[in-house]
């Protein structure tokens, strides 16, 4: 992995496909309150990737968020298990829920 300013570009990549998985875990949360903590799990993931980027170039982010889609859409598991991908956050960034604002309430 390598570390360079996101432009635009990658911003408008990053919320096309947080777009396409937040739709189709609409579908799999009960309820409002489900759907917020995936949107917690990404918004924690996202930050904590913010700049990073694959072998590819493009940003690492967008590797969670397709595991995410392929974790409701093609397997069909609910929410803590679309918010689960964001878990690599915690040791890739070497981040804990105990010191991390809002990480271990975006994984519960």
């Amino acid at each position: 992995m390598s570390f360079s300013q996101f432009t635009e570009q990658d911003y408008e990549l990053i919320r096309q496909s947080y777009a396409q998985l937040k739709a189709a875990a609409e579908k799999r949360c009960a309820n409002q309150q489900e759907l917020d903590v995936v949107q917690k799990a990404f918004d924690f993931a996202n930050e904590a990737h913010k700049n990073v980027r694959r072998r590819s170039g493009g940003p690492y982010i967008i590797h969670p968020i397709e595991v995410a889609k392929i974790v409701v859409s093609d397997i069909g598991l609910g929410y803590k298990s679309i918010a689960a991908p964001s878990s690599t956050t915690l040791w890739r960034t070497r981040t804990t829920p105990w010191t991390t604002s809002g990480a271990s309430s975006a994984t519960r």
